[in-house]
């Protein structure tokens, strides 16, 4: 970490409640801080509040720590799936990072880089930045130490239609143990992989069978929806998805997208609305119709606007007499494609009673 002046004391003061083993070292524009902690995000983006983070090194220590556990399935995703991080702890959740190029510099997803400084630097980068998915052999690793622990694992990915995430993980679980490990094409992205991730979670932990957990995700997948809108039609310039006199047009007459996502995980235009403010209420309405008065388990994802976010889960709450919703950030390989200024909700409905 670097900073015209890097207090120390601060340094301390910040970070050590967010873990254990704190050791802080250096002085004056520099300093090495080592910290033990279950929410590595949380850290990092304290940590930038305080200076500049040069480079990061986060060992994956939820690995030693699942060798403690009960649980007989673990769990394995990659750095695209959103959902609350304390709920990816209980479930003792791995994830394999997509490797973020901005510039000249490659950057672990999740992990070299915070979300929070991912977004500072984005609307000032000249070209957009890529991602690639792991390698085989990152996999290989995850799946051979989980089944020194475990009888099997489920690893669940962000579609297939969209990147080469998944293939990558089946190539590995073929090597490994094809048998022990299932590999499943969620058909989704961002809190949609995260609402299966909760549905698998909840299975392992009443003691279902990996046969159990990977039907079970496979039927939940039809039963997921995502609805979202962007206030800001930049990125999708940038990309090329859009022409800039198109985006001038819509922009003009103050149009906003609604995106929904069909069963392969592909965005499709739903239709526009009138106001930033009437697209989140046409998220709202379509999440609830999907829901059709059955139960149902939300989600909300932004990038980089949290108080539009909260408002669509307040609304939620009171439509669906839900008593909570989780608002959760995008990440880096997330907004890369979608841009700043997005809402997303996801939903997964139950199955009705009677």
């Amino acid at each position: 970490m670097s900073g015209a002046a890097i207090d120390l004391a601060q340094v301390k003061e910040q970070i050590a409640p967010l873990g254990d083993s704190l050791v802080v070292a250096g002085g004056g524009p520099r300093a090495r801080i080592h910290l033990h902690t279950n929410t590595p995000q949380q850290f990092l983006s304290a940590a930038a509040g305080i200076g500049v983070i040069e480079a990061s090194k986060v060992d994956d220590m939820l690995l030693q720590q699942l060798a403690g556990r009960q649980s007989t399935i673990a769990l394995v995703t990659d750095s695209t799936c959103d959902l609350p991080e304390a709920l990816g702890h209980r479930l003792g959740l791995a994830r394999v990072p997509l490797t973020l190029v901005v510039g000249d510099r490659q950057f672990r997803d999740g992990i070299d880089m915070t979300t929070a400084e991912f977004y500072r630097r984005l609307p000032d980068l000249e070209r957009l930045p890529t991602s690639s998915q792991p390698a085989v052999a990152e996999f290989r690793e995850v799946y051979e130490r989980l089944l020194e622990h475990h009888n099997g694992v489920v690893s669940m990915h962000i579609a297939g239609a969209l990147s080469g995430t998944v293939e990558a993980a089946r190539s590995a679980a073929a090597a490994v143990d094809p048998q022990r490990v299932r590999v499943i094409d969620t058909h989704k992205v961002s809190v949609g992989v995260g609402l299966l991730i909760e549905a698998a979670g909840a299975a392992v932990e009443r003691g279902a069978g990996l046969d159990e957990v990977e039907d079970l995700v496979l039927a939940a997948r039809r039963d997921v929806a995502l609805f979202g809108t962007v206030s800001s039609l930049d990125q999708a310039v940038k990309g090329g998805r859009v022409s800039p006199r198109a985006a001038r047009l819509i922009e003009g007459a103050h149009l906003y997208p609604i995106i929904v996502f069909d069963d392969e995980g592909h965005a499709r235009k739903g239709g526009v609305a009138a106001g930033f403010d009437a697209a989140l209420r046409g998220l709202v309405k379509r999440a609830v119709r999907f829901v059709a008065g059955g139960p149902a388990r939300v989600m909300v994802v932004h990038t980089d606007c949290l108080e539009a976010a909260e408002a669509v889960a307040e609304s939620l709450c009171r439509r669906l007499g839900t008593p909570a919703i989780p608002v959760v950030q995008g990440g880096p390989v997330i907004t890369t494609h979608v841009g700043l200024g997005s809402v997303t909700i996801g939903v997964r409905r139950g199955p009705r009673s009677g």
